[in-house]
C-alpha cells in the first residue's frame, strides 16, 4: 500500500489537497497526502500557499473589522457632535421665544434667528450627519437657509417687496452657483445619458440663473430692459462659445486656446464698438479710452494662428493611437 500512496500522481494530490488543508478529508485519503507530501516538494510548497492565502484573507477581514469599527466609532462621535451643535443652536431661538411671551421681542426677529440658526446648522450639523455627498448636502442646505433668510429680512424688516426679494435671491443665488455648482453636479446622481454631460449641466443652470436675475432687474426697471439684456446676452453667448471651444471642439488643447485667443478678439472688438467693452488710460486731459477696434483683433489673430501651429506640430509628434 505504501508503495501505490507514494507513487499517485501529483495531480491527485492536488485535487485532493484542499479538502487535506480544511481538514475534512477521510483518514486513509490524509494519510496518502502526507505521505506524497514528504516526497514531493511541488506539492508541499502549494499547500504553504494555500496557507499563506488563508492568512491573508484572515488578515484581510481582520482589517476590514477593524475600519468597520472605526468608521462606526467616527459616525457615532460626528453624530454627539451634531447633537451637541444643534443643541446649542437651540439655545438662543428658545430664549427668543421666551422672550416674546412677555413682549420683549417679536415673532419676525425670532424668524431671523431662526433662519440664522439654520444657516449656521447648514455648515455644521448637515456635514457631520450626512454619511456621503457631504459637501453637495451642505452646499443646498446652507443656501436654502440663506434664501429663507434673506426672505424674512426683506419681507419683516425692509420694504416688503416681492421684486426686491427676488432681485436679491436670484442675484444670490447666481454668485452662489458659478462657485459652487460644479462640486454640487459632480455629486449628483444623473441617468446614464447625463453622466458624461455634468459640465453643460453646470453652464446651463448658470444661464438660467443669469436670466432670472436679468428678469427681475427689468421688472423693478422696465426703462433699463434693453440695456440690461443685449450686453447681458453678448457676454453669456461669449461664455457658452468658450465652454463648447473647450469641451466639444477637437483638437488638443493649444488648438483650443488658439479658438478661445480669437473668441476673445471678435467679442472685444464688436464690444468695443457698441461701448459694452473698454480700456481707458490716464492722460493730461484725464481718463481717456482707447479705440480697441483696430489692434486687438489683429493682436487676438496672430496669436490665435501661432497656437495653432504649434498645436498642429505637438499634434504631429504624438504617436497615433490605435483603436481596438
Amino acid at each position: 500500500m505504501s508503495n501505490i500512496e507514494q507513487k499517485l500522481p501529483c495531480e491527485v494530490v492536488q485535487d485532493i489537497l484542499p479538502l487535506y488543508h480544511d481538514g475534512v478529508c477521510s483518514g486513509a485519503s490524509r494519510k496518502m497526502v502526507e505521505n506524497h507530501l514528504q516526497e514531493c516538494r511541488t506539492c508541499k510548497t502549494l499547500l504553504q500557499e494555500m496557507d499563506e492565502t488563508e492568512m491573508d484573507m484572515a488578515l484581510a477581514d481582520e482589517t476590514k473589522e477593524v475600519l468597520e469599527h472605526h468608521a462606526k466609532r467616527e459616525r457615532t462621535l460626528a453624530y454627539k457632535t451634531a447633537v451637541v451643535i444643534a443643541g446649542l443652536l437651540l439655545l438662543p431661538i428658545v430664549i427668543a421665544l421666551l422672550m416674546t411671551l412677555p413682549g420683549y421681542s417679536d415673532l419676525k426677529t425670532d424668524a431671523a434667528i431662526m433662519a440664522s440658526m439654520l444657516l449656521v446648522a447648514g455648515f455644521t450639523v448637515v456635514p457631520l450627519l450626512s454619511r456621503g455627498k457631504k459637501l453637495a448636502k451642505t452646499i443646498v442646505a446652507s443656501t436654502a437657509a440663506l434664501i429663507l433668510l434673506i426672505f424674512i429680512v426683506e419681507m419683516f424688516f425692509d420694504h416688503g417687496n416681492w421684486i426686491t426679494f427676488g432681485e436679491i435671491a436670484c442675484s444670490t443665488m447666481f454668485g452662489l452657483s458659478l462657485v459652487f455648482a460644479p462640486f454640487v453636479v459632480k455629486q449628483l446622481d444623473l441617468p446614464e445619458t447625463l453622466v458624461n454631460q455634468k459640465a453643460l449641466l453646470t453652464v446651463a443652470w448658470d444661464t438660467i440663473w443669469f436670466y432670472l436675475m436679468m428678469v427681475m432687474f427689468a421688472i423693478d426697471n422696465p426703462i433699463y430692459t434693453q440695456d440690461l439684456f443685449l450686453p447681458g446676452t453678448f457676454f453669456v453667448a461669449l461664455g457658452w462659445a468658450i465652454f463648447c471651444d473647450y469641451r466639444y471642439l477637437p483638437g488638443n488643447g493649444w488648438m483650443k486656446t488658439a479658438v478661445f485667443s480669437l473668441l476673445v478678439g471678435i467679442w472685444g472688438t464688436i464690444g468695443n464698438a457698441l461701448g459694452w467693452v473698454s480700456v481707458s488710460v490716464m492722460t493730461k486731459a484725464g481718463e481717456t479710452p482707447l479705440d480697441l477696434r483696430g489692434w486687438i483683433l489683429a493682436i487676438t489673430l496672430g496669436l490665435a494662428i501661432v497656437l495653432f501651429v504649434i498645436g498642429l506640430l505637438r499634434q504631429k509628434g504624438q504617436p497615433k493611437r490605435i483603436k481596438a
